[in-house]
């Protein structure tokens, strides 16, 4: 089993061997007068660095650095921002994103009165013997905390079949609008399929109430998903792939994919249009990983496992879940702290599957929010559940950056900003107050929750 390095926190001759190589050529592109955090093994934060031919050629001081400009160079003045390595993805649909966005694009929405806002104009367009199916909601994130009833959503159409669905793991609930329950053909004198897991709910009468769990064949044949044409699919697929470069992310492993998958991410690669490096599925990753206890993490760092786990998910659902399973149970709910003290490898990513909005998906993307999440340990209410979770700055960008690339046997070909590693660069577009150990970083500080999604990202 691979263990973590140790992070010396001083400069080396090491850099100096950074500086060095590969001195003889002028490069493609510079970057000058930057807060380059390399995350190396030495945790240095240096002024520049150059690149050639897609591999980093030189990093360190702008006086080195320089030399390496010649007549076509691309120099690139960061002007004291922040520079990071290409932050790495490690959990994303991006193949199922596409479908759904080429079919429908998602909408987060808060509360019963929008659910029943965006139905309405759903309706506006929609052939009235076509289901309307609402975007994937969790009821975390309804104000309400709970289920639409089926008279609300007949308040929003009555003629229209609809359905809400919400899934939680393997467990999957559906509300049916009474037009819904109509085109279904399920009545009081249905009953409930044989085999025990799917249920129809019905009231002390008798009457379907239009809750359905695991409803299985029931609606599954007015659910079909439209087909998509290659074309609006590729297209959709490259436009979930820049919204990730937009955020600074460069790398992605594709979860729970197929050879399909795969083969369409060599068809973009073939084209020169895959917009990130990808890995299509993976093993040997402790995925989720919610609830960590000192049997599984010893179990996990004796077999040599990684974490894959999701911060953004504590930070909207975090103040839900502790009212349904109590504060002491939230204390180590994604426990980054607690994993990494047992010797794993983690990294932190979003498990993006709705939507291509870095903040406004079902699961926000946003790396920045991941690693604020990490640092402060805030759910979105500002709530601090677990404190003792938090980590470091340093120790939150490793798990985005050169930890990531772990999961996907590239720790030697990217991760950090070092000569011989791939270029992506990423840049803050206002400057992070990095360090190394403080807990200072609130991207909120203008004043208004999520602001800091609002500052430009830029990879180069």
């Amino acid at each position: 089993m691979r263990c973590p390095q140790s992070c010396a926190l001083a400069l080396s001759a090491f850099l100096v061997g950074q500086i060095v190589q590969g001195a003889e050529q002028p490069a493609d592109l510079v970057v000058l007068n930057g807060k380059i955090v390399t995350v190396n093994p030495h945790s240095s934060i240096v002024e520049a660095a150059a690149v050639r031919e897609g591999r980093f050629v030189a990093v360190g001081a702008n006086s080195k650095v320089k030399k390496l400009v010649g007549d076509r160079t691309r120099v690139i003045n960061a002007r004291g921002k922040t520079v990071v390595p290409g932050l790495i993805e490690t959990h994303v649909h991006a193949i199922g994103v596409a479908r759904d966005e080429a079919v429908q694009p998602f909408v987060q929405l808060s509360s019963i009165a929008e659910i029943q806002q965006w139905v309405r104009q759903q309706a506006q367009s929609t052939p009235k013997d076509e289901w309307i199916q609402i975007p994937r909601i969790d009821l975390t994130r309804l104000r309400e905390g709970r289920l639409p009833t089926r008279s609300e959503l007949d308040a929003a159409t009555a003629e229209h079949p609809v359905v809400f669905n919400w899934q939680y793991g393997s467990r999957q609930i559906q509300v049916l609008n009474t037009a819904a329950l109509r085109a279904a053909k399920i009545t009081r004198d249905t009953p409930d399929p044989t085999g025990g897991k799917t249920k129809i709910v019905k009231d002390a009468q008798g009457e379907p109430t239009g809750v359905l769990e695991n409803p299985g064949g029931l609606t599954s044949k007015f659910r079909q998903s439209k087909p998509v044409s290659d074309e609006a699919f590729l297209a959709a697929l490259k436009a979930v792939h820049r919204a990730y470069n937009r955020i600074g992310i460069t790398s992605v492993i594709e979860r729970n994919s197929n050879v399909e998958g795969y083969r369409t991410y060599e068809k973009l690669k073939a084209a020169g249009e895959l917009a990130v490096r990808a890995t299509v599925t993976i093993g040997y990753t402790l995925i989720h990983a919610y609830f960590p206890n000192a049997t599984a993490i010893r179990r996990a760092a004796e077999l040599g496992v990684c974490v894959d786990t999701q911060p953004a998910w504590y930070y909207k659902d975090g103040d839900a879940l502790a009212k349904a399973l109590g504060e002491d149970r939230l204390k180590h709910f994604i426990g980054l702290a607690d994993w990494r003290k047992g010797g794993l490898k983690v990294a932190i990513n979003s498990d993006h599957m709705h939507g291509i909005d870095s903040n406004k998906s079902l699961n926000p993307f946003n790396p920045f929010l991941a690693m604020y999440v990490a640092v402060t340990r805030r759910t979105e209410s500002g709530r601090v559940i677990g404190p003792e979770q938090r980590v470091s700055r340093e120790q939150a960008l490793r798990m985005a950056t050169i930890d990531a690339a772990y999961l996907s046997f590239d720790e030697k070909r990217k991760g950090s900003i070092e000569v011989g590693k791939f270029r992506p660069l990423a840049s803050h577009g206002t400057p992070w107050r990095y360090s190394k150990t403080g807990h200072r970083c609130d991207p909120r500080r203008r004043g208004r929750s999520g602001d800091h999604n609002r500052a430009r990202h830029r990879v180069f």
